[in-house]
């Protein structure tokens, strides 16, 4: 069965916390991605693959606009060169996972 992109990025999210259960680092981790627009736009392209299942009953890459959603996310995985408030490589590791999920492999 194929799982939510929003659950998979949430569960990435959830490895960035250096304390398990540590309120004030599970703020802090959720205040990083929640003020970085890259880890949003991460979010939100992993969503629109979610929507698209649901309104079309079928995945995003059977679409026509299949090559344009996989070069947003690889578009994506360029921005994490930039300056970002996050670990790029645990955001890179959430698309590589969205795109495994849609049945890619980046």
């Amino acid at each position: 069965m194929r799982k939510l992109n929003v659950d998979i990025y949430r569960s990435t999210v959830s490895e960035l916390s250096p304390c398990p259960g540590n309120p004030v680092a599970a703020r802090h981790r959720d205040a990083l991605w929640v003020t970085c627009s890259v880890a949003r736009m991460i979010q939100d392209w992993g969503t629109y693959a979610d929507d698209f299942m649901d309104e079309y009953d079928v995945g995003v890459l059977d679409g026509v606009l299949g090559p344009e959603w996989e070069a947003i996310g690889q578009a994506l995985r360029g921005l994490l060169n930039g300056k970002i408030l996050v670990d790029a490589g645990t955001a890179d590791a959430c698309i590589v996972r969205i795109f495994q999920n849609e049945g890619l492999e980046p």
